[in-house]
C-alpha cells in the first residue's frame, strides 16, 4: 500500500521515511472536450502525495471510465501550457513504444 511508502509498518518497529522517498511530481490533465489526446489544461502538484484516497466500488455492471477520489498534499503547483502538456502526452507515448519494443525483444 502505498502508506508503507511513508511509514513502514512491516517490522516490530514503524520507520518514518523522508518526506523526499516518498514524494514526486504529479501532472494533471483534464482532456479537452473535443479531443480525446490533447489536454485542455495541465497543472504540475510539486512534491505530492495521496494524504486520502477515497474508497473503490467494484461491480461488473458499471460502464466507462471508474472514478476514485484521491486528496494530495504537496509543496507548490504550476500551470503547465498547452505546448508542454502536449510534450508530456508525447514522451509517454514514446516511452510505452520503447518499453514494448524491449518486451518483443526479449520474447523473440
Amino acid at each position: 500500500m502505498w502508506q508503507e511508502m511513508i511509514i513502514d509498518t512491516s517490522r516490530e518497529h514503524y520507520k518514518t521515511f523522508y518526506k523526499s522517498e516518498y514524494t514526486t511530481d504529479v501532472i494533471i490533465q483534464q482532456l479537452s472536450a473535443s479531443n480525446d489526446v490533447v489536454p485542455g489544461y495541465t497543472i504540475k502538484l510539486q512534491n505530492a502525495y495521496p494524504i486520502q484516497v477515497g474508497a473503490v466500488e467494484l461491480s461488473s455492471e458499471g460502464e466507462g471510465l471508474l472514478e476514485i477520489s484521491i486528496t494530495w498534499e504537496y509543496d507548490n503547483f504550476k500551470t503547465i501550457g498547452l505546448v508542454d502538456g502536449f510534450e508530456d502526452v508525447a514522451n509517454k507515448m514514446l516511452q510505452i513504444g520503447a518499453n514494448t519494443l524491449d518486451t518483443f525483444k526479449r520474447l523473440f
